[in-house]
């Protein structure tokens, strides 16, 4: 039957609004793709850690642990405020604006400069609080160790993730995937020769400083240090070589204050996600040396798993942020929502795979038999808040590509401390689940975290939006 004059015109806006999503999901695919494998290759890294460490000894992997949390949860709070420059850079590159955009990444790196020294002084403090959650003697000792390797990269760290965020707003994902690939070219050799020595078999009397009989959890963590510093230097010079470029010198106060003001309450919304990890990590330490280290397995993991919707967040807080910069609220509604169906779909799939492959990649990293079982249990639970992690993840990378970071940061503490940590708690120390029910309060928080944020959005995107750069 033919459709009439009235019929035709009718359906030509639901093929061009089809098209519109189907090509922004292509784009956001091709912006992620490389974003993603960049997330997989740094965890990747820390993988590779973690199965040296865990041949090396219980008490290792659990100090290696729990000084890797309080590395990274304090670290946070330097990266959080560093991805201020998403919005910034994104809304001016969608405005046409790309100096403005490269002023940002300077200002970003100055600000680095300024973090460093306080937050380094703050993870040194940190080591204190591991006998107020029962930590022995030995993993003290090693976590003392792991931390003390890992201080040197703290500003690499911290300028890498500026350099990352500038590329992403040029949509340029590709430089970032090739230095953490040749990162992890480097760390495998780096990590076994600076933990082992002359014990990995090809002899060793010759090494110095102490290494013929290798550095142990010291030797992991300065080889992670100096990775860093390779990814910083090669997307350093990657942005060198690219125009325009900015003939300014110093930092511009306004930009530092711009970045600032988004970029705290960034900081502190990851910082209560991740610290709801890290309490947990810190309270697995009352159930023993077996289930922590079942726990840093799983968690492992299931962050490397994970890390495809790290990429599709990132990628959806750019294309989010292209689109406010020109004014374009539809614009910006739509890559929320394809950001997010992109998202939910890649992070079932990694479900899946951690339900249906849990014995075999506990395996990988881990000999004893004990921490096996219990890194297998949790990621069965695992499995389940890949999901509502994935979602909120993304709601919160396209809130922040719309210049909305002070909401998110509210509805994480909401999520995370008032729901999460309190049913963990519960659930571990009074009912018969003990450990696992710590990984439940997870799920928990994470699930909340999902609607709210998802609403949130929705909400953000009824009307008119503005650039970020006239918030505060």
């Amino acid at each position: 039957m033919n459709s009439t004059p009235l019929q035709a015109a009718e359906a030509l806006p639901d093929r061009a609004h089809s098209a519109a999503f189907w090509q922004e999901g292509k784009d956001t695919l091709h912006l992620a793709g490389p974003l993603i494998v960049a997330y997989a290759g740094n965890q990747m890294m820390g993988l590779v850690d973690t199965a040296i460490v865990g041949r090396l000894g219980s008490a290792q992997i659990a100090g290696t642990s729990a000084a890797g949390s309080l590395f990274f949860v304090i670290a946070i709070l330097g990266m959080g405020v560093m991805m201020a420059l998403d919005p910034l850079a994104s809304q001016a590159v969608g405005a046409g604006k790309p100096t403005e955009a490269r002023r940002y990444l300077s200002d970003s790196l100055w600000l680095a400069v300024g973090l460093t020294i306080p937050l380094s002084f703050l993870m040194v403090a940190s080591l204190q609080v591991l006998p107020w959650f029962g930590f022995d003697a030995e993993t003290r000792h090693e976590a003392h160790l792991y931390l003390w390797g890992r201080l040197p990269g703290l500003f690499p760290l911290l300028a890498y993730t500026a350099y990352r965020g500038y590329l992403q707003a040029l949509s340029m994902g590709r430089p970032v995937m090739i230095a953490t690939l040749l990162a992890n070219v480097a760390n495998i050799p780096l990590s076994i020769g600076l933990a082992w020595g002359g014990q990995m078999g090809v002899g060793g009397s010759w090494l110095p400083w102490g290494l013929s009989q290798g550095w142990g959890t010291a030797g992991v963590a300065i080889a992670t240090t100096l990775v860093t510093l390779l990814q910083c230097a090669l997307l350093w010079w990657v942005v060198r070589s690219l125009a325009p470029k900015d003939q300014k010198k110093g930092a511009s106060l306004a930009g530092v204050r711009a970045l600032w003001w988004l970029g705290w309450p960034i900081a502190l919304q990851h910082l209560a996600e991740v610290g709801l990890f890290v309490l947990t990590t810190l309270l697995m330490g009352h159930f023993g040396k077996v289930m922590l280290g079942g726990h840093e397995v799983a968690l492992k993991i299931a962050s490397f798993t994970f890390t495809v919707c790290l990429g599709v967040g990132q990628a959806t807080a750019v294309r989010v942020g292209y689109a406010v910069g020109r004014c374009d609220a539809a614009g910006a509604r739509r890559a929320g929502w394809v950001g997010g169906s992109v998202g939910i779909a890649l992070m079932s799939m990694s479900a899946l795979i951690l339900v249906s492959m849990a014995y075999p990649l506990a395996w990988l990293f881990v000999k004893e038999a004990a921490v096996i079982h219990a890194a297998v249990a949790f990621l069965g639970i695992a499995a389940l808040f890949q999901l509502v992690d994935g979602v909120q993840v993304v709601a919160t990378g396209a809130l922040r590509g719309a210049g909305d970071t002070r909401t998110p940061l509210v509805l994480g503490l909401l999520s995370h401390w008032l729901i999460g940590v309190p049913v963990g708690v519960v659930l571990a120390f009074g009912t018969s689940l003990g450990a696992m029910g710590l990984w439940w309060g997870l799920c928990a928080g994470l699930a909340a975290a999902a609607c709210l944020l998802g609403v949130r959005f929705w909400w953000v995107t009824r009307g008119e939006m503005r650039a970020a750069k006239h918030f505060g």
